[in-house]
């Protein structure tokens, strides 16, 4: 009697598991599909003593005669006087008039989930059957293993007295309780994790199950296992073509930003080694400015020292007259490197904002997705509706508590596809907060900008000055001239050098000052450019990239494992062009 109620309860899950029948490609008018249960007896550790094949052709098509494939060996029918003809590589020939065949049959192969249960009492191992009787703390640990490629989902499943235990716990599972008996229920999915080449989900386990509970005068129970595969085949991941193409778009887009950040590099390279031979070129100015007051001093000290040195006047105002003309060229120079780097920081910024642009198309593609997952979530919560009303209207208790803990697993389950999306749209928002109005790219090139307008500023006021500068050397040059020509000529230039000499001064002065602040302005600009080319190669290297390539991997082993759910649809064989289903059910006992 104990045994046909842990059946029952058994029965109920796989039931559970499989009420929502597939639409098969083969259930046309004229179709067969094949539904294969595999019962294997073992004993408490695992070890397989008996193998038990039954399976039910259902013949949609009412065909008179089934063409089926079985390994099995002593074939009977058990529901029906339908007989059956064997032929060549495992061929069996039903006679079904129309009928629906139910056979079974043994085998000696081994199924692809091999489970192994391992028993400690107060911490020591032990076997089995010296447990009748004992008292202390039971621990047991049942490890699945997946032989196969195809993903599987193992539900195992124990009855306990309550008064034999308390305390009772179990890893990826539940505990039920209803008074008189402890119903412990775990879930794994072994292969999956490696399969998809990660190490744990939300750091468990999934290819084992552990039981810990107090034990008081124990009497051993069976445990029950039920193995299926085709959970994952109504979630579809082949619509993901254009999020991947969006990464790829953004990893080129960030390439072409490392290398527009390296032009402006380049470019203040230019421009340093440029504003240096500027710089060189005042200096030789306040040199000739210096050289200028003392031949003006000489000269004002009387006429007759004017005379002999007017030679050396013109010497030095034609200095003069060259070394404006070599700043003003240098000034022209200057402009053109000003132009470059104002054109390099131009494409940062658009390449920037292109960048957030494709984020963003990346985020809606995102919610679409989202999208798609609620509605396969609606139809899992249909399942769950479906299995709530079956509860709703059974009697047996028993089964009530199993297809509680179905429910709750199903919904575990929806909370880690929800928690997956969740972890996707949380990566696309941290790369926004990089190119987004308050994004560290987009603040460095805010202040690329506002060097380039202090520079700019800079570059005005030094035009201004080399203009004031032409205009004095023409001036001096044109004295010089005009001192030769008598010495009452010379002392009235005197005079008007000697007015002149507070104009050069004064010119020379902001020439000096706009040039620290051109050199200021320059090496900020420097020093920010080398930092924002810095942050974009790491921030294309370590985040772009990465996380791009991260997504991409994980989707085709998604599919890869998807697919591989869905080839599986039997055990003991089936014919070409029949659809078939296959569950496992494990007695340790």
């Amino acid at each position: 009697m104990k045994y046909k109620k842990v059946m029952a309860g058994v029965m109920a899950a796989v039931f559970t598991f499989s009420m929502t029948s597939p639409v098969w490609a083969g259930q046309e008018a004229d179709g067969v599909v094949k539904s294969e249960t595999v019962y294997v007896k073992a004993d408490k550790t695992g070890k397989v003593k008996e193998t038990i094949v039954s399976d039910w052709l259902q013949n949609i098509g009412d065909k008179k005669t089934i063409e089926d494939t079985s390994t099995l060996n002593q074939i009977k029918n058990v529901k029906g006087e339908e007989t059956f003809t064997r032929g060549n590589k495992g061929a069996v020939n039903w006679k079904a008039n129309g009928n629906d065949i139910y056979y079974q049959g043994t085998t000696d192969e081994e199924i692809p989930i091999k489970l192994t249960a391992s028993y400690w009492l107060d911490d020591k191992k032990i076997k089995p059957e010296k447990l009748k009787g004992k008292s202390g703390q039971l621990k047991i640990k049942i490890i699945t293993e997946n032989t196969e490629d195809t993903p599987f989902t193992v539900l195992s499943m124990m009855t306990i007295p309550s008064d034999q235990c308390k305390n009772v716990s179990v890893t990826n599972g539940k505990v039920i309780a209803d008074g008189k008996n402890e119903i412990i229920a775990g879930i794994t999915m072994p292969g999956l994790a490696k399969q998809l080449d990660i190490d744990q989900f939300d750091n468990k386990d999934l290819s084992s199950v552990t039981i810990k509970c107090e034990i008081q005068d124990f009497e051993p129970v069976s445990i029950y296992s039920v193995a299926m595969n085709g959970l994952l085949n109504d979630i579809d991941f082949n619509d993901t073509d254009e999020l991947t193409d969006m990464l790829d778009t953004l990893k080129n887009s960030s390439k072409q930003l490392v290398k527009g950040g390296k032009q402006v590099s380049s470019g203040m390279n230019s421009l340093s080694a440029k504003a240096k031979e500027y710089t060189d070129g005042v200096q030789k100015y306040i040199d000739g400015v210096n050289t200028y007051k003392n031949g003006v001093a000489k000269v004002s000290s009387g006429l007759n020292q004017l005379a002999s040195g007017s030679m050396d006047l013109v010497s030095g105002s034609d200095s003069v007259a060259s070394g404006a003309k070599t700043i003003d060229n240098s000034m022209a120079e200057l402009a053109s490197s000003m132009a470059q780097l104002q054109s390099g920081a131009g494409q940062v910024s658009s390449g920037i904002a292109t960048l957030d642009s494709q984020l963003a198309q990346a985020q809606a593609s995102l919610a679409e997705k989202a999208s798609e997952l609620e509605t396969k979530k609606s139809q899992v919560e249909s399942l769950i509706q479906t299995q709530t009303a079956l509860m709703n209207a059974t009697e047996d208790e028993q089964t009530k508590q199993v297809l509680q803990s179905s429910i709750e697993t199903e919904q575990a389950l929806l909370s880690e596809l929800s928690s997956s999306s969740q972890t996707i749209s949380s990566t696309l928002s941290t790369i926004r907060s990089y190119t987004g109005e308050n994004g560290s790219l987009r603040n460095g090139a805010a202040q690329v900008a506002a060097g380039m307008n202090t520079a700019t500023a800079g570059a005005k006021k030094i035009k201004q000055g080399t203009k004031t500068l032409a205009a004095g050397a023409e001036a001096v040059s044109n004295g010089a001239g005009s001192l030769s020509s008598g010495l009452q000529t010379a002392k009235n230039g005197t005079d008007q050098l000697s007015k002149a000499n507070g104009t050069l001064e004064k010119g020379g002065k902001k020439l000096s000052s706009a040039s620290g602040q051109l050199n200021s302005g320059i090496a900020k600009l420097q020093n920010g450019s080398d930092q924002l080319t810095q942050g974009l190669m790491k921030f294309d290297k370590e985040g772009i990239s990465k996380g791009a390539d991260t997504v991409g991997d994980l989707f085709d082993k998604l599919d890869s494992v998807i697919d591989q759910d869905a080839e599986y649809n039997n055990f003991s064989g089936i014919s070409k062009g029949m659809d078939g289903e296959v569950k496992f059910i494990i007695e340790l006992q």
